[in-house]
Parts: structure tokens; C-alpha cells; sequence
């Protein structure tokens, strides 16, 4: 059956910006020969249906519509370039609905669980999933995504987050709102005084809030770096603010401080772990059980 995958079918892997965090599967699917489309639609429109039968694999949350979406954002591109991923399997009828998750915090939102029955397959990325969810779609034991073998750190940044940590810039929309890169530069100095390297996600206004930032004089960090591998090269992470960054150092094991604001003591949240890191994505994983659900239902 994998050889028909190769042979007969297309993967559409779709996602926006930080919600897209399926290039791992990309890299995955080019090494094995199988076709595949790759759709960040705050880069670009999604494209049309594929002409072969389709396997549709996204990343992100279920619940936003794009009319839900527009209204918390805005009506221009990128942001009119967002489908959620029902209107997506509305519109693409796949033989095939995967969804993995992209936030290790909250893969699952508590109120996404009735939208789960849209798709065949969930990635968990980690052993722990809610029994109930088995009963919606199959369930398979893949792992967390942005863990794997494909990513390699060039040395100049290995060397420099060993060195130093990192600081990641979570809950961006709130840091913009508050006054961006002169909010940040007020309110974290140790960016500037210690030069931790800084990241951000991949999001609208990201870019413009890193180049202020840079002129400021902070490390900036490309946002397609994979943020896992940072994390797992850095002796402690630094954050602002919840996000998943916290729940992937603890998937491999890495301190996380909370930043103190304006001068206020850090907080450590989670302590160094002699746990082992956890195993890498399993990719063999996800395709066999492509491969059944679609066997079983042609």
C-alpha cells in the first residue's frame, strides 16, 4: 500500500505561519518519493485541489473559521489567505484527514475535541491523550513534530546558544499591542545587557518587530530555525510569557526561566530534568497508518 501512496496520491500539508509546523513531513516525504504540496498560507493563497486523490495532513487548531478568523484580524493578505482545515476537507473531500498538532501546550484545545471527528488520524505527540478522543478518529502513539532528524543547527548558532540560552518571545499580538520592540526593550534589558539571542514565532508583524529590534541592537534569530532543536542545544530557555516553547523544553529536558518585567526576579518554571529525552517523530508511524485508513477504505 505505501507503494500506491507513492505512486497514486498527493499530500496537501497546510498550515499559517506558527500554526505551520509540518516541514519535518515535507523533508520526510521528498527523501521517500512521495508528492506532496506544501501550503503556508500566510505566505501564500492555498492552491487549488490537487488532480490525484489527496492526503491531507495540517497543523493547525480546527475551530477558527475564516470568516471567525478575518474578524480578529484583518481582511488583507495574509490573513484573507486563511482556510481553516474543515473548510479545507469540505472543499478537498481527501482520502485521507491527518491532523498534528503544532502546540505542545495545548495540542488539543478542550472545545476542539467535537471537531476531531473530521479527521481519520491524530498525531500525539506525546503518551498522554484523552481515552475519549479514541473514540473520534484514530489515535497513534507519532510524536511531537518538531522533534526529529532533519533540522540541523548551523555551528555559529549551536555555539551561541550553548553559550548563552535563549530567549523566546512568547504571546506576540499582546507584546505588539503593548508597544513591540521599544515594550520589549523596556521591560527585558538582559536581551540587550547579556545578548541572548531572541526568537519569534512565524507571525504577521514578527518580522517588522525583529528588524526594530535588531536596530536596538538584540540577537534576532531567523523564525524558521526549528525552535525545538534551539531548545534542546540551550543550557536554560528564557520566556515572557506561557507558550509551547515551555512544554517542548520539557519534552527535552531543558530549564525554562520566566523573564522578570522591568526589573522584577526570574522565576524558574520548569527545573533541569535527568529524565531521558523523549523519542523523535516517528514518520514510519504516520505513513503506515495512512496507508491502513486508506487501504481499508478504497
Amino acid at each position: 500500500m505505501l507503494d500506491r501512496l507513492r505512486s497514486d496520491y498527493v499530500f496537501l500539508l497546510a498550515g499559517f505561519g506558527s500554526e505551520y509546523s509540518l516541514q519535518p513531513i515535507a523533508h520526510y516525504l521528498a527523501e521517500q518519493g512521495y508528492s506532496f504540496v506544501v501550503a503556508d498560507m500566510q505566505q501564500t493563497p492555498l492552491p487549488p485541489p490537487p488532480l490525484q486523490a489527496t492526503v491531507f495532513i495540517t497543523s493547525q487548531h480546527p475551530s477558527c473559521s475564516s470568516a471567525v478568523f478575518r474578524i480578529h484580524t484583518q481582511e488583507t493578505p495574509p490573513f484573507s489567505n486563511y482556510m481553516s482545515p474543515l473548510e479545507i476537507i469540505h472543499q478537498l473531500r481527501p482520502a485521507c484527514s491527518v491532523f498534528v498538532p503544532h502546540d505542545l501546550e495545548a495540542p488539543i484545545r478542550p472545545y476542539e475535541f467535537a471537531f476531531m471527528t473530521a479527521f481519520d488520524i491524530y498525531c500525539a505527540p506525546s503518551a498522554k491523550v484523552n481515552p475519549a478522543l479514541r473514540h473520534l478518529c484514530k489515535v497513534i502513539p507519532a510524536g511531537w513534530v518538531k522533534h526529529h532528524h532533519f533540522d540541523v543547527l548551523a555551528a555559529d548558532i549551536r555555539a551561541m546558544v550553548e553559550s548563552n540560552g535563549m530567549f523566546f518571545l512568547n504571546q506576540v499580538v499582546t507584546l505588539m499591542r503593548a508597544g513591540g520592540a521599544v515594550f520589549v526593550r523596556d521591560n527585558y534589558p538582559a536581551i540587550f545587557a547579556a545578548n541572548l539571542p531572541v526568537k519569534l514565532p512565524a507571525w504577521p508583524g514578527c518580522e517588522l518587530m525583529a528588524d526594530e529590534l535588531r536596530q536596538m541592537g538584540a540577537t534576532v534569530l531567523a523564525t524558521e530555525i526549528n525552535s525545538t532543536k534551539l531548545i534542546a542545544a540551550s543550557p536554560r530557555i528564557y520566556v515572557n510569557a506561557p507558550g509551547s516553547v515551555i512544554a517542548e523544553a520539557k519534552y527535552v529536558g531543558t530549564p525554562v526561566i520566566l523573564a522578570g518585567k522591568a526589573g522584577e526576579p526570574d522565576q524558574l518554571l520548569i527545573p533541569d530534568s535527568s529524565e531521558q529525552t523523549r523519542p523523535e517523530f516517528d514518520f514510519n508511524c504516520l505513513l503506515a497508518a495512512i496507508a491502513a485508513h486508506v487501504e481499508e477504505n478504497t
